[in-house]
């Protein structure tokens, strides 16, 4: 997989903890999400939230999309925007 990480600020770079990607990755694999990566190359910055906090995130919209927010997002990726709101 080939990032391009000239589209992310520095501080989103600089921000990475590669144990609290790994935790997400791991969440996200067991909600059975197959665009991983895709959300690493074009959605990085939300890999930057803290495990709990991402968890946190993802509970709340999941709710708001009937337990479907994997299907949603793989229907329209700007769902994912919401997680910097909610």
């Amino acid at each position: 997989m080939n990032i391009n990480i000239d589209k992310y600020e520095k501080s989103v770079i600089n921000n990475l903890n590669i144990d609290n990607i790994n935790k997400i990755i791991v969440f996200l694999k067991k909600n059975n999400c197959n665009y991983i990566e895709e959300l690493i190359e074009d959605y990085l910055d939300i890999f930057n939230f803290e495990y709990n906090e991402f968890i946190e995130k993802f509970n709340k919209l999941n709710k708001k999309y009937n337990n479907e927010l994997i299907n949603s997002i793989s229907e329209d990726m700007n769902i994912i925007e919401e997680f910097y709101t909610i």
